[in-house]
């Protein structure tokens, strides 16, 4: 059975037409978009990993020097991927089921990171994946650990 390409989009509108305000309709799309993208995006990094280890087993075969240097950073790639997914959902899920106990900075300062989290996983991703050293790589990606310290920090 083939579905028509718009019927995603017209579930989600669905979806989207129960939730309360037009912050939450806001945080649930982008959730959603996210939800669809970033798996993606941490299959491709894992991809890429393989390859560096493939690329290592053939130096290594073939008695040339091998740099892991592109492994490690690969492989910090993933991590921030993972926890950009992470984040996703913890905020999401903070901003969709609030604990009344909480003071209203903390929901105000969700609703920042959630608007801002597709710009700074992206800024990370890009960065890392440029970076020459492990250091460069985690110095592209304050922001998004300084996000997670939302979700380890409460």
């Amino acid at each position: 059975m083939k579905t028509h390409p718009l019927s995603a989009l017209f579930g989600v509108i669905v979806i989207l037409s129960g939730c309360v305000s037009q912050e939450e309709r806001d945080a649930k799309l982008n959730h959603d978009v996210r939800d669809l993208n970033l798996p993606l995006q941490l299959e491709n990094d894992n991809l890429r990993v393989k390859n560096d280890q493939l690329d290592i087993d053939i130096a290594k075969l073939q008695g040339k020097r091998h740099a892991s240097v592109k492994l490690q950073i690969d492989q910090y790639v993933v991590e921030t991927t993972e926890r950009a997914i992470a984040v996703s959902n913890y905020v999401y899920r903070a901003l969709s089921q609030p604990d009344k106990s909480e003071p209203p900075e903390r929901r105000a300062k969700l609703l920042e990171v959630e608007k801002r989290l597709d710009r700074i996983a992206e800024a990370c991703h890009a960065g890392a994946l440029a970076a020459k050293t492990l250091a460069d790589a985690q110095s592209a990606c304050a922001d998004l650990d300084a996000a997670g310290h939302l979700e380890l920090n409460p």
